[in-house]
């Protein structure tokens, strides 16, 4: 069973079975979850929260490496194609709690500026592990959204 926890009350969610079979309620108000959860559980929220009313905020996870360099402190940044969430949006990684401090739209080049806040050691590998593995038909002139957060 995936532990699950609501992005806006931070109560745990109770579930019966699978969360993508079973009615998942949280703990604390009882009612259904909106939202997707991912592998790692702890994203999606409950209805009374109401977190994805908003249909353009979608919750922020992250893959394998990149959760090991958000729980070590290394990664306080990630990049996306479209905006997830807005400034002050909460999120749990890691099992802890962070918030979205600044939402900034860039091109492919200015994105390499923030290879550190995502926690590579340089821009080449940064912008290899982009383009190999996440954005691969990416061109200079794509753009994306830098998402920077701090743990709460």
């Amino acid at each position: 069973m995936i532990p699950l926890i609501c992005l806006s009350c931070g109560h745990g969610l109770q579930t019966p079975t699978s969360p993508k079979l079973g009615v998942v309620v949280c703990e604390l108000h009882e009612t259904r979850l909106t939202g997707p959860a991912n592998n790692e559980g702890i994203v999606t929220s409950c209805t009374q929260c109401d977190f994805y009313k908003d249909a353009k905020e979608q919750p922020i996870t992250f893959d394998g490496i990149q959760i090991q360099k958000v729980a070590a402190g290394e990664k306080f940044a990630t990049t996306r194609r479209t905006k997830h969430g807005k400034v002050g949006t909460t999120f749990w990684a890691a099992g802890q709690l962070y918030q979205v401090t600044n939402i900034t739209h860039v091109t492919l080049s200015q994105l390499l500026d923030y290879y550190k806040a995502e926690g590579y050691p340089d821009r080449i590998s940064f912008v290899n592990d982009i383009m190999d593995n996440y954005y691969p038909n990416s061109t200079a002139a794509s753009t994306f959204y830098v998402h920077e957060f701090v743990r709460l």
